[in-house]
């Protein structure tokens, strides 16, 4: 092979790797959402990294799109899960089977300390970027409600310049209760949390603890 060729090639590789890191190092994006009213409740959850999002809906059906950008490349409704038989015996065999790996003071010792790094590496990295939450209730009158009603509006004037913001609408005569909530979460570097959770994993005391529960079984 000549050596511009080579020089092409070698070119063609670092720029093909400059891409994936670039991919690696944008932020994934996570909400959630849920609501009550009339007797009904809402979910979804959504994860958007680079231009790929998946959204995952719940309302009368569970839907699932797939989006590129703002772009929807296909729909599907998730069926419900219809039950097993047997499922009573196979839940009693799950838990006798959770039960025969107890964790002891010792264990919970050693991996405390490992749980709680992966966890700080882990919050590092994430960020809050909203969080909503209303509600419409009654708290058992009109006095009550209102004491209720001050102390939210007061706390949302505390959290006026965070991103969480609370609100509520009092019930004074009568109605229907209700509420709304939504998370969204900003995962700064997600290669970030695979090297945390890859850390945590091949720590040596932890890797002892589960190959001994392994072998246990």
């Amino acid at each position: 092979m000549a050596g511009g060729d080579l020089l092409i090639l070698l070119a063609y590789y670092a720029g093909i790797g400059v891409i994936l890191l670039s991919v690696f190092l944008l932020p994934l994006r996570i909400g959630a959402a849920g609501g009550y009213e009339g007797g009904a409740g809402t979910a979804s959850l959504s994860l958007r990294w680079a231009a790929f999002g998946v959204s995952v809906k719940k309302e009368k059906d569970w839907h699932a799109d797939l989006l590129v950008g703002s772009t929807k490349l296909f729909s599907l409704t998730i069926p419900e899960a219809e039950p097993e038989e047997g499922g009573e015996e196979r839940e009693e065999e799950e838990k006798e089977g959770l039960s025969s790996i107890p964790l002891t003071l010792e264990t919970f010792r050693t991996l405390f300390p490992h749980v709680t790094h992966l966890l700080g590496r882990v919050v590092a990295h994430i960020t809050l970027e909203r969080l909503v939450l209303w509600i419409r209730a009654d708290f058992g009158g009109p006095i009550a409600t209102g004491k209720a009603f001050g102390a939210v509006q007061a706390v949302r004037g505390i959290l006026g310049p965070t991103p969480v913001d609370v609100d509520m609408e009092p019930l004074f005569s009568g109605g229907d209760p209700a509420g709304r909530g939504e998370v969204r979460l900003k995962v700064d570097r997600p290669i970030a949390l695979l090297g945390a959770a890859a850390d945590f994993a091949l720590a040596p005391p932890v890797r002892r603890i589960f190959l001994e529960r392994g072998e246990e079984k």
